[in-house]
């Protein structure tokens, strides 16, 4: 669970997160060997296609969308624009270009929308790809699942959803806008449902980092005694850190993940057993051997004696990462 802010180019190679939303404008806007923009599969060329086979009104509307005469560059701006960028320009312009157009929102226009600008299609061929080239394997609303794909010449399978922020039902412009766009796990995405939300109240996964906005505690001497006792049941509690307690507090709710989490209490109790086991003389064993015959870094061999990913930034490359550093953290098994 930490903030989405890079993403991995086709040669596995760090790059910036909005280098990879360009990349998307492109990719979903396919060209002829002539250069020219498909008719059926780009968002360009389905707008060009509403704007013919339309009425004035919504032809006006669409016009305004692809913005042709100033080489698309709004519907570059829905593509590409950052979160704030939605919220403080795209969502007003849209709101203000549908007022001018004379025509009321309708749930049949939001619907056709969402197909034209080809929602439906972007979900079923381009969610592997978006979720392999963020280089994420857990869900970043709750951090309990893994969200994965696979492919074959026969069939692509997704283990996961994608989720708008900004719902499409309230904005269908935004269906396909890359920041819009939150690959997450199925139970994450029916508690959020369609329900509002903005970026004031709730974080948002590409901007904010979970990750240090709270934290999982167990209580270590009354863990302790649990042990003795042999009750099995470690109490885990979550921590909102920093000033802005509502918003963490509007996430946890939102997600249930202080219902969630407690169920995770066998994960805390053998982070405690390590703790046992892995003192210092035999962590500095075993850094010597994985240093020596394995060439493994600190930071792998305390992967190993945890049983997950430490690190700040690998916080989404396994399903409770957060929660093992959290607590090993807590009782000093990691530094």
């Amino acid at each position: 669970m930490r903030k989405i802010d890079q993403a991995l180019d086709g040669q596995r190679k760090v790059m910036p997160l909005q280098h990879l939303a360009e990349e998307f404008f492109r990719l979903i806007n396919p060209k002829t060997k002539k250069g020219k923009f498909k008719k059926k599969e780009s968002v360009i060329g389905r707008l060009k296609g509403r704007i013919k086979g339309h009425s004035k009104l919504p032809a006006r509307f669409y016009e305004g969308l692809l913005d042709e005469g100033n080489n698309f560059e709004m519907l570059r701006q829905i593509v590409t624009s950052s979160p704030f960028e939605m919220e403080q320009r795209v969502m007003p312009e849209i709101e203000q270009l549908q007022h001018s157009s004379g025509f009321s929102w309708t749930k049949a226009f939001r619907k056709e929308i969402i197909t034209t600008l080809g929602y439906p299609l972007i979900r079923k061929n381009y969610t592997n790809w978006l979720v392999d080239r963020l280089g994420i394997k857990a869900c970043p609303y709750c951090g309990t699942q893994y969200i994965l794909g696979f492919s074959s010449q026969k069939e692509k399978k997704v283990l996961c959803e994608l989720d708008h922020f900004f719902p499409k039902e309230e904005y269908p412009y935004l269906c396909i806008s890359f920041y819009n766009l939150v690959p997450s796990c199925s139970a994450c995405n029916r508690l959020k449902s369609s329900g509002g939300t903005s970026l004031a109240s709730y974080p948002h996964p590409y901007i904010d980092d979970l990750n240090m906005m709270f934290t999982f505690k167990t209580n270590p001497a009354g863990v302790i005694r649990s042990i003795i006792a042999q009750r099995k049941n470690i109490p885990i509690t979550l921590e909102p850190m920093g000033t802005n307690t509502r918003k963490i507090d509007n996430h946890l709710k939102r997600f249930r993940l202080a219902e969630v989490y407690p169920n995770h209490s066998d994960v805390a109790e053998e982070i405690y057993w390590k703790k046992y086991v892995y003192n210092k003389s035999r962590k500095r064993e075993l850094t010597k051997l994985f240093n020596g015959k394995l060439g493994l870094t600190q930071k792998e061999v305390d992967r190993f004696i945890i049983g997950n990913y430490t690190a700040d930034e690998d916080l989404l490359k396994r399903p409770l990462a957060k929660l093992t550093k959290d607590i090993a953290r807590e009782i000093k098994l990691i530094p």
